[in-house]
């Protein structure tokens, strides 16, 4: 008899239940409720964030979720995933307990290779 496995969900599965959406999303909300003006995503999974107290270090990032992550974040922001080799930039909009956030993500390639984001909260939105 040949028991099969059940597939496992891909990574980069964009549901809003995936594990890169809903770490997408974390990310995201908690820089809303801690008032950071600017969230930094590494190529290298270091997610840093900048508020009037300065830098904080936020968390860690595993290698292999950071691609998917930073496809995430680009879609989020109407910008093309497939696009790598420079530089784009994009507004999304998301709720936080009621509250509206404008977001600018700028995806870069930095001189080290990979992809960084930077995630940048421009005002409550009216």
């Amino acid at each position: 008899m040949d028991s099969q496995k059940p597939p496992q969900r891909p990574i980069d599965d964009h549901d809003e239940d995936s594990p890169i959406a809903k770490l997408c999303d974390g990310i995201c909300a908690h820089g809303g409720k801690e008032g950071f003006s600017l969230i930094h995503l590494g190529s290298d999974g270091h997610v840093r964030a900048q508020s009037n107290r300065g830098w904080e270090d936020v968390m860690n990032v595993p290698l292999e979720m950071v691609p998917s992550l930073v496809r995430r974040l680009a879609s989020l922001a109407q910008l093309n995933a497939d696009i790598t080799t420079s530089q784009q930039e994009g507004l999304a909009r998301f709720l936080v307990n009621g509250q509206q956030f404008d977001i600018r993500v700028t995806v870069r390639r930095p001189q080290s290779g990979g992809q960084d984001v930077l995630i940048e909260y421009l005002h409550a939105a009216a």
